[in-house]
């Protein structure tokens, strides 16, 4: 009975509190609905009020300076905000109100006095935080600076997309990659959204990349940084970045210096992660690759199938080769050679998107293999191989593997090209004096 009694009145004093907690909100809802009648009515009557929200009146400031942004509408802002103050007591944006006031006549440490006390009052209001951060910017203060873009981040999801590009820019400087490294490693809440924004963004991804490495690498959890790195990786070779992209591949976990140079198929060099520095099978509908397992050890090899009719890229890796003259050469075992099937070697130059001029070396049924010039003006280099699935009624099915690339020295020189019939000697003509 006891027990009973217990809980009878326990709920009681629920239905009890519920009833206070729904007439607070009822008197709160009418106090605010009557507040912003009166503001549109009498101004004066409803700054006494408490809403939901800022003060009135400091709503009606902000709402003026945003309307009005000249002399008179900065001398009604202010008004409404001291108004607010005095009615009120202190509070973050009447403060910023004021503090714009003063910024605008020159005032400056009374400015930063008042922006001040705003960010002490509330870190959520965003035209304080943002006005910080100018601030410090001004004064060539990272570290402060930062901390304000930090605040403002945290507070709000829907100012990312305008403050985004501004640090993706501000990290060209390497006083605000330092400031900015404390950041990522400390994993702050908008990062993962910031390094996004850039992936999908034209802009020069070199800046972020530099700062991931200033800062020793992206956290090691969560696992989506991994997916972003790579998508970044892929982002630097699209734009040609290819110094940089050297140097952020050989800074993530996993990377082999070796994979940059290396052609032949293995573990290493078909991880999807390091793409496009890594082997990629074929995106067409009509031509399918896969690496599987091969009889030399550590080894794999490229099983590709293309249509009947078809032709087209079966793999392909971007690799940074020093220059030089190369041979490469895979062997090739069909599994069915339809009538004009072929594995062919391409290479591309995507510094000018020109293809390097090929030399067949050895073209038989089981080898496909050319030599080619790598220069300086070319620092990557993107390999191919292509495949042809023959004439239309037959297709082809094979298996590539025992690659081999090989530096054989300086690049070649470069051919004389003949002279066109007719065009004038170039040599000097023989006199007497």
């Amino acid at each position: 009975m006891f027990r009973q009694l217990i809980e009878q009145t326990h709920d009681r004093a629920l239905r009890i509190l519920a009833s206070v907690f729904l007439a607070g909100v009822a008197i709160a809802a009418f106090s605010n609905v009557r507040g912003s009648v009166e503001l549109t009515a009498n101004p004066e009557l409803a700054y006494g009020r408490l809403g939901w929200g800022g003060f009135p009146a400091g709503r009606l400031a902000d709402q003026v300076l945003a309307e009005q942004p000249d002399a008179a509408g900065l001398l009604e802002a202010a008004r409404l905000a001291r108004i607010s103050l005095a009615a009120q007591g202190l509070n973050a944006q009447a403060l910023r109100v004021l503090g714009i006031a003063a910024d605008k006549h020159g005032n400056g440490a009374q400015a930063l006095a008042l922006m001040t006390l705003s960010d002490r009052l509330s870190r959520r209001d965003l035209g304080t935080q943002v006005w910080l951060v100018n601030h410090n910017a001004v004064l060539n203060n990272a570290n402060e600076s930062l901390r304000h873009y930090d605040t403002v981040l945290r507070a709000s999801n829907d100012i990312q997309p305008l403050l985004f590009p501004i640090l993706q820019r501000a990290l060209a400087d390497q006083g605000i990659r330092t400031a900015f490294a404390p950041y990522i490693r400390g994993n702050a809440p908008w990062l993962p959204n910031f390094i996004a924004f850039q992936i999908i963004s034209s802009a020069d991804p070199s800046n972020v990349a530099n700062a991931i490495m200033d800062a020793g690498g992206l956290p090691a959890q969560p696992d989506l940084y991994r997916g972003l790195e790579s998508q970044l990786l892929a982002q630097l070779a699209d734009t040609r970045h290819f110094d940089t992209l050297r140097a952020f591949y050989l800074h993530l976990g996993g990377a082999r210096a070796d994979v940059l140079t290396s052609a032949g198929f293995t573990a290493a060099t078909t991880d999807p992660r390091f793409a496009p520095l890594t082997w990629k099978g074929s995106e067409a509908a009509t031509i399918s690759s896969a690496f599987e397992d091969d009889s030399a050890p550590s080894m794999l090899a490229f099983h590709v199938i293309a249509g009947s009719g078809q032709n087209g890229v079966a793999g392909s890796k971007l690799m940074l080769l020093p220059p030089g003259h190369y041979r490469i050469s895979t062997a090739v075992n069909f599994v069915h050679r339809g009538t004009g099937s072929a594995l062919a070697w391409g290479v591309k130059c995507p510094s000018s998107g020109a293809d390097l001029d090929l030399t067949d070396v050895g073209r038989a049924q089981h080898l496909s293999a050319v030599e080619f010039d790598v220069t300086a003006t070319c620092p990557a280099q993107q390999l191919t191989l292509i495949v042809s699935g023959g004439d239309a009624s037959d297709g082809s099915e094979l298996y590539a593997n025992q690659i081999s690339l090989v530096r054989l020295g300086d690049p070649m020189p470069p051919k004389a090209k003949p002279m066109p019939p007719g065009a004038p000697s170039t040599l000097r003509p023989t006199t007497l004096f």
